[in-house]
């Protein structure tokens, strides 16, 4: 594994002012404004059909906003992207190696191949993510927490920005993903990182995210971890009654 680098001093990479996100003119979320610093490492949480994707496109770019603006006070990002493991297309007899090596074209362009020594970073991804003996395994037989290391993997070959996993921890058991969690954990503090979590599961994120940002019904809260996981908290913004329990310093929801 590599060694932890240093500490970057803090650094605004993108901002959202009052941006209203959605398709078109019609808005589906509204008033967001937040920022994601160079070493935050947030998760958005709603579920299914709340709008983490419209927000995520948003970010990542690939939706204009209705309203308002995503400002990017250092200039352009590149992002890192691990797509749900259910939306990829499984048919291509495409080997984990190769699955890592897709992550350069961003930069190399589609039609240019690889050298060695940007194979030789593929493999050292998958050496990093832990699965590095199955370099030659055809992805689609992997196992779904096997997978999920090799589309990390794919997303930090090309060193990006921003971190960016949606739905990482889906289909996976308690084994599973709080391995995979450790994984994240791991990735953002020795590439210095910043990771953004997409996910329906508040208690997957509870015990690992600087910030959390709620969605429920259109509304959008976004605060710090400390603030979100209390109680009183957490029963206004869903409307039921919510406990935040602490058991030797992990947070757990009831």
């Amino acid at each position: 594994m590599k060694e932890v680098l240093a500490e970057k001093p803090a650094e605004t990479l993108l901002r959202f002012h009052n941006v209203a996100a959605g398709y078109g003119k019609t808005a589906i979320l509204e008033n967001l404004s937040f920022s994601i610093e160079n070493d935050d490492y947030l998760a958005i949480v709603g579920s299914n059909g709340a709008g983490k994707t419209t927000l995520i496109r948003t970010l990542l770019g690939l939706l204009p906003t209705v309203a308002g603006q995503v400002e990017f006070p250092r200039g352009a990002l590149h992002f890192g992207y691990v797509p749900q493991l259910q939306s990829l297309d499984e048919i291509f007899p495409l080997t984990a190696l190769e699955i890592v090596k897709m992550g350069l074209f961003g930069r190399l362009g589609a039609l240019k191949r690889p050298t060695r020594a940007e194979t030789d970073k593929a493999r050292a991804s998958l050496e990093e993510v832990g699965i590095g003996e199955l370099e030659n395994h055809l992805f689609r037989e992997l196992s779904g927490g096997q997978k999920q290391r090799a589309l990390i993997a794919r997303a930090l070959v090309a060193e990006p920005d921003v971190l960016v996993l949606d739905e990482h921890t889906n289909n996976l058991d308690i084994s599973g993903e709080k391995a995979i969690m450790a994984l994240v954990d791991e990735v953002h503090h020795k590439h210095n990182v910043a990771v953004v979590m997409v996910t329906h599961s508040l208690g997957a994120v509870a015990n690992h995210a600087k910030h959390i940002g709620l969605i429920q019904q259109g509304r959008f809260d976004f605060a710090p971890v400390e603030t979100v996981m209390q109680s009183d908290y957490l029963s206004e913004f869903y409307g039921v009654p919510m406990r935040v329990l602490e058991v030797e310093g992990v947070r757990a929801i009831v």
